[in-house]
């Protein structure tokens, strides 16, 4: 999970802005909406929220999923949205290890070689919904 406080610092590093002034104007959105979101008091809508995420290099869904857990009054909806943020975290966290471990193991050609063949090899899946 990841609270409003650390989404807001982590956008303003990522995105190289020096202060919540300049972060509420790239957003466009007031001071005063900026100021009860660092403290919590309110929260970016979801779209807002992904688009901090981003600035901040995390994964949109996590943050969203995050912001919806914070936000939920209730405890059944708020262990719901834990949940599935806690999911999608380990996800994304698996999903980098697994990469990661490509380029360790596979030299230093081995970026050049998954690009090479994510670009020439198509995806025949009949039952996926992405293909490449």
């Amino acid at each position: 999970m990841v609270t409003i406080e650390q989404l807001l610092t982590a956008a303003k590093s990522g995105a190289g802005i020096p202060s919540n002034y300049r972060l509420a104007r790239v957003m466009g959105v007031s001071d005063n909406t900026l100021n009860r979101w660092q403290h919590a008091r309110s929260l970016p809508d979801d779209i807002t929220a992904a688009k901090l995420a981003e600035m901040a290099g995390m994964d949109p869904d996590f943050v969203v999923a995050s912001m919806h857990a914070a936000r939920a009054a209730e405890g059944t909806e708020r262990s719901l949205w834990q949940r599935i943020a806690g999911r999608l975290e380990k996800a994304g966290a698996l999903g980098a290890a697994a990469i990661l471990s490509l380029f360790i193991t596979g030299g230093p050609d081995a970026g050049a070689s998954l690009g090479q063949a994510a670009e020439t090899t198509p995806v025949h899946n009949e039952s996926s919904l992405y293909t490449l």
